[in-house]
């Protein structure tokens, strides 16, 4: 006995395909980011303000993503023209 598509019983919501939790990453850099502005004068490696200008700068595409239409496969779309394969 075959089964057609239409008369399986929909997919659990847990199941369904959504894109990469982007949140947990933007999260932890700014713990990062906050970490390091707490940090003492004597541990410090470069002047207080250029690594976390430097996380900002990396945080930025992180954030735009966020807001990006994306592709069946879950990727935006601009970064389906950088896939291999």
């Amino acid at each position: 006995m075959s089964r057609r598509r239409a008369d399986a019983p929909a997919m659990h919501p847990r199941h369904e395909r959504r894109g990469e939790a982007r949140a947990p990453a933007v999260v932890a850099t700014l713990a990062a980011i906050t970490l390091y502005l707490a940090l003492p004068q004597q541990l410090l490696v470069a002047p207080r303000y250029v690594l976390p200008a430097l996380e900002v700068l990396l945080l930025l595409p992180l954030i735009a993503s966020f807001s990006t239409p994306r592709s069946r496969t879950g990727a935006p779309c601009w970064s389906r023209r950088f896939r291999s394969g």
